[in-house]
């Protein structure tokens, strides 16, 4: 008989012979699982189911490289909002995240020539109980 299954958690041994192994670091991209249900009345459940990783950090991280009149800041972000990036002399981005990820978002210097500032980021999530800006800032430096 078809009966309801509302969750479902599958363990599998960790180490070389892992059924499962990561190219990648699984907590800097959402991950889902294509997944289809048969039932025995004929009916058909076709989704994309999210998976969550555990062990990921819930903290949020910016970092920053300039090259000539760019600078690409990496941003990982632990849960679904907005993502605003500025700095003095610079363009500013704004952008949405889908859940736990990390994004590269590139700004340019808005005048050519020496430039020291500050990368400033703000995350505002847009779920859960605690929906309180963050903010993380990193000095830049432009020498051309």
């Amino acid at each position: 008989p078809d009966v309801p299954i509302t969750s479902f958690e599958l363990k599998l041994p960790e180490g070389p012979d892992s059924a499962l192994a990561a190219n990648a670091n699984l907590c800097e991209t959402p991950l889902s699982m294509p997944t289809v249900f048969k039932g025995h009345n004929g009916a058909v459940i076709e989704q994309n189911t999210p998976i969550e990783v555990e062990g990921c950090s819930n903290a949020l991280s910016l970092s920053a490289h300039v090259k000539g009149r760019k600078v690409k800041a990496k941003v990982y972000v632990p849960a679904t909002g907005r993502v605003e990036l500025s700095g003095k002399g610079l363009t500013s981005k704004t952008t949405s995240v889908k859940g736990r990820e990390a994004i590269t978002v590139t700004l340019h210097q808005r005048k050519a020539g020496k430039l020291n500032t500050r990368l400033r980021l703000i995350y505002t999530p847009t779920a859960g109980k605690d929906r309180k800006k963050q903010t993380k800032s990193v000095a830049v430096k432009f020498t051309l």
